[in-house]
């Protein structure tokens, strides 16, 4: 699962789609009491066979990404627009593969979408705008102009595929300062700051006494055994999520140190352990201001979101299908 809070006409909302039953839920966040519901259709010409990347643009519409391109969705579960992944008409820019980067809509009708690095592309685009008016496609910033390390990644990536049939890619992270956007990427130290669809700012972001990215350590991590890919070797450090707080402005990266990978037991398999994690915490220019270390309870997990200078863990075993469970933090202080 995963779980945002958006405030729409004045009120604040939790909302998260529930992979197992394929439902959307919305909930008033100060009543704790559910608003609404979606039904995701399984089958027929409304149906999306994978749902893990749905998240709500309003309390009536819904965006899903998957491998084959993006869907939206009406509250009468019915697909009102749909840009896929083989569409020459959208895929002018030949971009092959979507990720909604949930930063929201930009203007009436126009949303963002983060993009995942496709195959075929040497130097792909990390964003790009729809227009469901217009379908038009506006992408800007390229993986390299941002990343440095992007070649490296994308080697590796082709490697993996042709020793398991397995490509790998992750879209960038991103969350929203006003009309700027501050990007990251899972294995990159480099945090910058895009305005009017350019780069203005771009510094490391990094914590004290971290085991260093070791791409080609991750990319070796996999094995293809009875059930698909799985773990085999030790786990790297990695960046899990960057957020934005309006209350402190402050801006908070969730880092994962690097760990050895244990056998859980022999249903589950492999299970990655971290040595521990941390909160790099950095103002709105992205000068670092220190780094928090998370209660070793939620090692393994990734903070959700930031609300009101609370920061909300998603719990890993989840009771409920329609509820969602967190542990909460109140922030005090960087050291």
């Amino acid at each position: 699962m995963l779980a945002y809070v958006d405030t729409w006409n004045g009120k604040d909302y939790l909302h998260f789609v529930n992979p197992k039953n394929h439902t959307y839920y919305f909930y008033d966040f100060e009543t704790r009491s559910i608003v609404n519901k979606i039904l995701i259709e399984r089958e027929g010409p409304n149906g999306i066979d994978e749902v893990w990347s749905t998240q709500a643009i309003s309390q009536d519409t819904l965006i899903s990404s998957t491998y084959k391109g993006l869907f939206f969705i009406n509250d009468n579960s019915e697909i009102i627009f749909r840009a896929l992944s083989n569409d020459s008409d959208i895929n002018e820019n030949h971009i092959p593969s979507f990720a909604y980067s949930g930063i929201n809509d930009l203007k009436e009708n126009v949303y963002q979408t983060a993009l995942n690095p496709p195959i075929e592309n040497e130097n792909p685009y990390l964003f790009c705008d729809f227009n469901l008016d217009f379908r038009v496609q506006n992408p800007f910033i390229r993986y390299k102009d941002f990343w440095e390390e992007y070649t490296i990644y994308r080697q590796l990536s082709l490697q993996n595929l042709v020793e398991y049939g397995m490509y790998i890619s992750h879209e960038p992270q991103s969350c929203r300062i006003g009309d700027k956007i501050i990007v990251s990427h899972k294995f990159s130290d480099d945090v910058a700051i895009i305005e009017n669809q350019k780069i203005v700012n771009k510094k490391k972001l990094v914590g004290e006494h971290l085991e260093s990215i070791d791409l080609k350590a991750y990319f070796n991590s996999y094995v293809i055994g009875e059930r698909g890919p799985e773990f085999k070797k030790d786990r790297v450090t990695q960046y899990e999520g960057i957020f934005y707080d309006d209350n402190s402005e402050l801006v908070y990266r969730f880092v994962l140190n690097a760990g050895e990978s244990v056998l859980e037991d022999k249903v589950k398999g492999i299970k990655p352990v971290y040595q521990d994690s941390y909160l790099l915490v950095a103002n709105k220019n992205l000068d670092k201001l220190g780094q928090l270390k998370v209660p070793n309870v939620l090692v393994n997990d990734n903070p959700t979101f930031i609300h009101q200078g609370r920061l909300y863990f998603l719990k890993r075993d989840q009771e409920f299908e329609d509820k969602c469970q967190f542990l909460v933090f109140e922030l005090k202080g960087v050291e």
